[in-house]
């Protein structure tokens, strides 16, 4: 029998057999592929090596490559197999059907919501299912539906699919940035508010507030706020601007939440210009002073969008919207006495 042929498994071509068995994995970067195919063609080798001599069922070997390529494949997503689990995230709000695999990657359930995150965990969103996961140092990682990732670390992300977006704060963060590992290459962050969208193709990144970086194929690219970027596995980057307040922003500002409690004004109206990226300005100082005085309770559960119809129904304070500004008017008592 010459050494290019390859055995049958009950009419099966062997090698087809692998693959079946290997069953449907998500979809690697290039160097992921690499590996995975590196270890199943040696597994193959000492197949054609083992016609030779006395060796076990073809089946069982066809079975065991299979696992072996599967265990490459979780082993490439997941990251080193050696590196002991730690709490990572916690998931703080599910909205629809949002999926969990606890470090295996072979078993999924549904996750609920105020769920602990380990380092390895996988989490899947389908079809109008999204998610809302609070990160160290309070960074928010919202999750869109479709969307398949790895929380590697507290600051390291893989997204095989979907559409994520991360608010890592205003101030800079520049010796804490979080990764974003993708199929076309690696985003991260200085202190932001941005949208990443993976696939095996195509990468798009749009930058609301603050800048990111890029690398990825041989390529280095920084954005800035109110830009976006759509970067193909090959060919050309293209740039376009995307406005702060855009209706693409809104899936963000439906999971936007803030901690129960009772809050200033003033501080409800900022979470609100920040939430929908809009510049907040008061009519003058005394209205802003004002704002600061009037305290908001009942807030449990309510958009940014909702939040600012609330604070106008509940105190005296009323607003415009003129183009990406809040306006603020107060009445024009709370105005300083004339002298």
């Amino acid at each position: 029998m010459s050494d290019n042929s390859r055995e049958t498994v009950g009419g099966e071509d062997a090698l087809a057999s692998v693959i079946r068995l290997a069953g449907r994995r998500p979809v690697a970067s290039d160097e992921a592929r690499a590996r995975v195919y590196a270890s199943v063609h040696a597994t193959w080798e000492q197949v054609i090596a083992s016609k030779r001599r006395p060796r076990p069922s073809p089946w069982w070997l066809a079975a065991a490559a299979a696992l072996a390529a599967v265990a490459v494949a979780i082993g490439v997503l997941r990251g080193p197999a050696d590196a002991p689990a730690t709490f990572v995230a916690s998931l703080r709000a599910v909205h629809g059907e949002v999926w969990i695999s606890e470090g295996d990657g072979m078993s999924w359930r549904l996750a609920g919501a105020d769920e602990s995150i380990r380092s390895g965990d996988a989490l899947r969103t389908e079809a109008g299912g999204r998610a809302v996961v609070t990160l160290a140092g309070d960074v928010s990682l919202r999750i869109d539906d479709g969307t398949q990732l790895v929380l590697r670390a507290a600051d390291r992300i893989a997204i095989d699919r979907g559409t994520i977006y991360v608010d890592s704060g205003a101030a800079p963060r520049r010796n804490s940035a979080v990764h974003i590992v993708t199929p076309v290459g690696e985003v991260w962050d200085v202190g932001t508010q941005f949208e990443v969208r993976a696939d095996v193709e195509s990468l798009r990144i749009r930058v609301r507030e603050g800048a990111v970086q890029f690398e990825g194929g041989h390529r280095t690219l920084q954005s800035g706020a109110g830009e976006e970027l759509t970067i193909p596995a090959r060919g050309e980057v293209v740039r376009a601007r995307i406005s702060p307040s855009d209706a693409a922003w809104d899936w963000v500002s439906e999971l936007a939440a803030l901690q129960s409690g009772d809050y200033p004004a003033s501080t409800l109206l900022r979470w609100v210009g920040r939430e929908t990226g809009r510049a907040l300005r008061y009519e003058s100082p005394a209205t802003e002073a004002h704002a600061h005085t009037i305290l908001v309770h009942g807030t449990d559960g309510l958009s940014p969008v909702e939040m600012l119809d609330v604070v106008a129904a509940t105190t005296d304070l009323s607003y415009d919207i003129e183009d990406s500004t809040i306006v603020l008017h107060a009445p024009p008592s709370t105005a300083p006495a004339t002298p």
